[in-house]
């Protein structure tokens, strides 16, 4: 899947079905891996547990569970 150009974009393509939440968790991982050492953004970066959550809410969709309205997009935890 060809790089999402804003969290809109990738927000929509993963409420439409058309990418899964370990698809966009791993590219924003990998955005944030390239731009961390310039920005100095996180203290932490929990590659696992980010992960690990976004296999969790594929497996809720995949059973039709309602998702709530932050899935897709996820802010850091100080936010």
């Amino acid at each position: 899947m060809p790089s999402i150009a804003t969290v809109g974009q990738m927000v929509t393509e993963f409420r439409s079905g058309h990418r899964s939440a370990v698809e966009s968790t791993s590219e924003a991982l990998a955005r944030l891996d390239r731009l961390q050492p310039r920005l100095n953004a996180c203290i932490c970066i929990l590659h696992e547990h980010a992960l690990q959550r976004a296999r969790q809410i594929d497996q809720q969709r995949a059973r039709g569970e309602t998702l709530g309205l932050d899935r897709g997009c996820h802010p850091p935890a100080n936010w």
